[in-house]
């Protein structure tokens, strides 16, 4: 018998991995913020290319330059939404 290989990781679950970074939505907040984040975290309805976020942005201006020229690879950020 023969095991799929898995991958594990801790994305979701290392401090390093989540990082300060905000989205710009062409939504009002807070209600458009969070329909969105509930349609993407638990998969209710697709979304449409157009409701992606039109940028990112660091939400704090305080933020050391070194740290943000070396983020992670993949990150998650405002919203619980993953970065690659």
């Amino acid at each position: 018998m023969t095991h799929k290989k898995v991958w594990e990781s801790l994305l979701l679950y290392s401090t390093r991995n989540s990082q300060p970074v905000d989205i710009y939505l062409n939504a009002p907040r807070p209600a458009g913020y969070a329909e969105f984040r509930q349609r993407y975290a638990y998969m209710v309805a697709d979304i449409d290319e157009s409701e992606y976020p039109a940028y990112i942005h660091f939400g704090y201006r305080d933020i050391a330059r070194m740290k943000k020229e070396n983020l992670p690879d993949i990150f998650t950020g405002e919203l619980g939404l993953i970065f690659v």
